[in-house]
């Protein structure tokens, strides 16, 4: 079996991606604010248990992806202070310093935003079949 080389990156390229995704994180959280006061109000209208039903999916699967939103967001707050201590141990040589890759919080990521972009499709389609 080959032996692959662990991906290696410069602390201010893993900064930037936590940076970027913690600001990614912080919209879709006030997204799903919005989200769920639209489904409050889509709710006062209606009282067939079908649709009431979908507005109870829908609020659930906000409420989930709210909370996998906070773990991603303290994970990234603990990568960022792992990067912070590393750079206060070696200041001379951190611009030298080659740090792991984190893929498994790139793929996490990932999944995150393709999750929330196919539940925001449904919701958005639901929203117009109900409106």
């Amino acid at each position: 079996m080959p032996h692959t080389k662990e991906k290696t990156k410069h602390i201010n390229e893993l900064h930037f991606e936590n940076i970027l995704w913690t600001k990614e994180l912080i919209f879709y959280k006030d997204e799903l604010l919005i989200f769920n006061k639209r489904l409050l109000e889509v709710a006062g209208m209606y009282t067939k248990k079908d649709v009431l039903a979908r507005l109870e999916h829908f609020q659930n699967q906000f409420i989930l992806q709210n909370e996998v939103a906070d773990i991603l967001l303290h994970d990234l707050n603990g990568h960022e202070q792992f990067l912070a201590d590393n750079a206060k141990e070696s200041i001379v040589a951190i611009d030298r310093k080659a740090f792991s890759d984190h893929p498994i919080m790139r793929d996490r990521m990932d999944t995150f935003i393709k999750l929330y972009r196919e539940l925001r499709k449904d919701y958005m389609q639901f929203l117009s079949g109900v409106m």
